[in-house]
């Protein structure tokens, strides 16, 4: 678990880059109708920066929810026998749910809400761009 006098510093880094961080959200995600929400997360759950297209805004309890069902997946993954995570998706008759972990050292949580329609590829695809564009920040 993270020292809190640890992790504010980590946590207002991030905060201080919200407005680049959102930037490359949009710039990736803005061109597919079937994206829903797209939200950065700090791996233990708390939102850094976010982009809202269609339905209700549920950022936080997202970004919340993320760090979790990471862990979940990674730990199925070792389970089986698989090294790491790469990420996660969650597909139901509404749509489909996509985290990956994004950026250097700790690193953030890209979680993006697609809505029924949306190519899996294309989605994967703006996940790896946006993972490339926040690397650099």
């Amino acid at each position: 678990m993270t020292n809190s006098r640890h992790r504010k510093p980590f946590v207002s880094a991030h905060h201080a880059k919200r407005d680049r961080y959102v930037a490359v959200l949009k710039q990736h995600t803005e061109s597919h109708s079937k994206v829903t929400t797209v939200v950065l997360a700090t791996p233990d759950g708390f939102e850094v920066a976010a982009v809202h297209y269609q339905g209700e805004p549920r950022s936080a309890q997202f970004a919340a929810m993320a760090g979790s069902l990471i862990a979940v997946a990674r730990a199925a993954s070792r389970e089986v026998g698989h090294e790491g995570c790469d990420g996660l998706i969650v597909e139901s008759p509404n749509g489909k749910l996509l985290i990956r972990p994004v950026g250097k050292g700790d690193g953030l949580l890209l979680c993006m809400v697609l809505a029924p329609g949306m190519l899996l590829g294309a989605a994967l695809w703006a996940a790896d761009e946006i993972g490339k564009a926040i690397s650099l920040i």
